[in-house]
């Protein structure tokens, strides 16, 4: 008897770690693409109707308008920044993605209009001339130096999404070897009142030394 016991109680063992060792511990969840559309295009939750939206990543979330709601769908895990954009009015929304799809929104930043935005005129002094650079409403901007403004067949253009001025360049060389537009990138200051440029056009705007606010 006692024999026998032994025996099962040996089996139960074995029979034990066969299955401790079949749990491999993978408990991974899988992605399922979701969609939120809790957020309303409108005044109320956003400060502005948005005729535009963006994602700062893509492959965290995508955005689109539709039925007057902002619809969010998870692409992959991670956070992502939302931009609903009218004219040059922006809102943003913090959303994050779990690994298995799902949508968590996090901080709405309304559209103020106490929030300074690119659109404004800014100055800066260099060897004595002062300058000035009006950017418009409508993605153009114009340059005066001692009050005398900048001519050119083609005007200056200037980008919300990726943070982009551009000037027209005439100059032929080995870098540019035909007439068109240059790009700088802008970076604006917290407070609005102020902002720098970097990249292949920063010298044709005066350098990388900041522009400051006029209004």
């Amino acid at each position: 008897m006692k024999k026998g016991f032994l025996g099962i109680l040996a089996l139960t063992l074995i029979f034990g770690m066969a299955v401790v060792g079949c749990d491999d511990g993978n408990d991974d969840e899988t992605f399922t693409s979701s969609t939120n559309e809790s957020i309303s295009n409108d005044i109320n939750s956003l400060g502005l109707v948005g005729t535009s939206v963006s994602s700062s990543n893509v492959n965290i979330a995508t955005a689109v308008i539709a039925s007057g709601k902002i619809k969010i769908t998870s692409v992959g895990e991670g956070s992502a920044v939302i931009t609903v954009s009218e004219s040059s009015k922006n809102a943003t929304i913090n959303v994050t993605i779990s690994k298995t799809g799902a949508i968590t929104i996090g901080t709405i930043v309304k559209y103020s209009e106490n929030v300074k935005t690119f659109v404004g005129s800014w100055t800066k002094t260099i060897s004595n001339d002062v300058r000035l650079l009006v950017i418009n409403n409508d993605g153009t901007w114009n340059a005066f130096i001692n009050d005398v403004p900048h001519v050119s067949d083609n005007p200056g253009i200037w980008f919300e999404t990726n943070k982009t001025i551009g000037v027209w360049y005439d100059y032929i060389s080995e870098t540019h070897p035909e007439p068109g537009y240059v790009y700088a990138t802008y970076t604006l200051s917290e407070n609005g009142d102020s902002f720098t440029l970097s990249g292949d056009a920063a010298l044709l705007f005066g350098g990388p030394e900041p522009w400051t606010r006029v209004n």
